[in-house]
């Protein structure tokens, strides 16, 4: 952490850069005020994690330029859209190919500087002031100015994205030039996590938003859907749709020099197979994915050459959604009843031991968590009764369940639903679909299926309030369970509009009772993360507060192999 100066003690007040997991996971982050983060603020490249002790301690020959990267990936992305992504697969292109104005540092757990040097609060907390980095170019040549960031942040309240972190803009008012290189955010009331917020919001090309407007697509939709123009770390050299994305180093990059053996050229591949991907990466042919079947995973990173990471994230896995738009789903003990009735042992049997019980929207091992829920169990007699207390015959329902295609884990709690429920005389089919066909679906009210267990809900960034955000208004995850609860939004906006521990405590804890007695959902459970490394990869870091998944390639080096 840096220097604490300026520091406001009461209330914990955020007015600053730095704020780190280790602290957060104390109480509520801690932030410098003022004094930036030295060689960080400087834009110094990210340095990779030691090499595997297995090459020993001689100094490591790197791959000679230029180096070429194969990343199997498990679905082809909808769109590259920053402003409209929701998915794992969208989400790598766009994390390596565009820039934020603050970044989280996994390797540290802490919030950096990036494409703004250095930001603060006004002292009642309604205004965020950001200096921006100069000398910061987009790929197309443009130069990052505070334009440049003001037209991005509108362009992404207009559209109401990203997806996943759209809430996070609620309450912004207005975003304004009010320097040379500064930009000011006004909100209704005080946003103490707001500088966390804006490491999910990429900058775009002002330049390349004018270039392609049109009269009636204004922020250019239809061209981002398939360009990316930001000052990341590659280009995008080429999307040929159906079999691959290819990516390039920006060579230019303000936060380099590149150091040897970084990736010169990724080329990102679609495998929904998990036995194909585990073939082609034991073989060589293809370098690293980070989806793995528990099987594969535990098969592969045990052989010579690789590594077994396992990494303890804050990932339910899976969250199963009820749609309460259709009936009977809007009956609070129907849902009540197939939560009694789901297998959550034979849930974290199907991860091999590498999961942990649940009780909730926040995972136990939290200190956010509200110790006074209960483990989630399985009892079939609580979950008939609830059926008859809904005066419901459980012969009746033959509700459709879709899953996520190349997803294990989603389509094992799918058919782990199905065996479950038919304990209760609840017949479900199951539907697998490429998920971009799930979300399709799910848009459109006339397909919009009664179950999905296609999703994860899981932090994405050190604000403890995030791990709500799938079940507030208007929020991706909550198209699926359509889930309309004002005393939820209320107990949100009591944790979120706060810097002192105890009231976000307090309106988190409300939250997670709402969550657990309206049952809105099924937690599967909280699996780790299992990945096989080959030795010769050097750096990777699990994004665990931008999914678990994506993966930054600029952090990656190769040794001669």
């Amino acid at each position: 952490m840096g220097s604490n100066t300026g520091h406001e003690e009461e209330g914990d007040r955020l007015t600053g850069q730095s704020i780190s997991r280790r602290r957060f996971l104390a109480g509520l982050g801690a932030v410098s005020g003022g004094a930036m983060m030295g060689a960080a603020s400087r834009g110094t490249s990210f340095r990779a994690a030691p090499l595997s002790s297995r090459f020993g301690t001689q100094a490591p020959t790197w791959e000679k330029a230029p180096v070429t990267f194969v990343f199997l990936d498990t679905t082809e992305p909808n769109t590259l859209d920053p402003s409209m992504q929701g998915e794992f697969d969208g989400m790598l292109i766009i994390l390596n190919t565009y820039d934020t104005l603050t970044l989280t540092d996994e390797t540290t757990s802490t919030l950096q500087p990036w494409l703004a040097r250095s930001w603060k609060a006004s002292p009642d907390g309604t205004q965020w002031v950001f200096q921006i980095r100069p000398g910061v170019k987009f790929v197309d040549g443009s130069p990052l100015d505070p334009a440049a960031v003001v037209l991005s942040m509108k362009r992404h309240i207009a559209i109401g994205a990203p997806a996943q972190a759209g809430y996070m803009m609620g309450g912004i008012t207005s975003v304004a030039a009010t320097g040379p290189m500064e930009v000011t955010f006004t909100t209704k009331g005080p946003q103490p996590w707001l500088p966390v917020h804006m490491a999910m919001f990429p900058i775009i090309s002002a330049s390349a938003i004018e270039a392609h407007k049109t009269a009636s697509d204004p922020w250019a939709k239809a061209y981002f859907a398939d360009h990316c123009v930001g000052t990341g770390a590659y280009e995008l050299a080429e999307w040929v749709h159906g079999t691959k994305i290819e990516l390039t180093k920006n060579t230019a990059w303000w936060n380099g020099p590149w150091q040897p053996g970084s990736i010169d050229r990724v080329i990102v591949q679609w495998k929904s197979d998990p036995g194909t991907s585990a073939e082609l990466i034991e073989s060589g042919t293809a370098n690293f994915a980070t989806e793995w079947s528990i099987d594969n995973a535990l098969t592969v990173g045990k052989r010579p050459g690789f590594a077994l990471k396992t990494y303890k994230a804050y990932n339910t896995d899976p969250m199963i959604a009820f749609n309460q738009a259709i009936h009977p789903f809007n009956i609070k003990e129907v849902r009540q009843a197939f939560q009694y009735a789901f297998d959550y042992s034979g849930m974290r049997a199907y991860f091999r031991g590498y999961s942990s019980p649940t009780t909730g929207v926040i995972p136990a091992f939290n200190p956010y968590a509200l110790k006074s829920l209960p483990v989630y169990t399985q009892n079939l007699a609580k979950a008939k009764a609830l059926l008859a207390q809904a005066k419901i015959d459980p012969a009746t329902l033959t509700p459709t369940c879709y899953t996520a295609a190349g997803y294990p884990d989603l389509v094992a709690g799918g058919t782990i639903l199905q065996a479950s429920l038919a304990q209760i005389g609840v017949q479900i089919k199951l539907e697998s679909l490429p998920f971009g066909s799930i979300e399709t679906a799910v848009s459109k009210v006339s397909t919009s299926p009664p179950l999905t267990s296609s999703l994860y809900n899981s932090i994405f960034s050190l604000d403890p309030t995030s791990f709500l955000s799938s079940f507030l208004p208007g929020a991706f995850g909550n198209a699926f369970m359509n889930y309309d609860s004002p005393k939820l939004v209320a107990a949100y906006n009591e944790a979120s509009a706060s810097a002192s521990t105890a009231k976000v405590k307090a309106g988190l804890d409300k939250a997670q009772q709402l969550i657990h007695d309206d049952a809105p959902v099924i937690f599967g459970g909280l699996p780790e993360l299992l990945v096989p490394v080959p030795d010769y990869l050097d750096g990777y870091v699990m994004q665990n507060t931008y999914d678990e998944y994506p993966v930054k390639f600029y952090q990656l080096r190769l040794r001669s192999h």
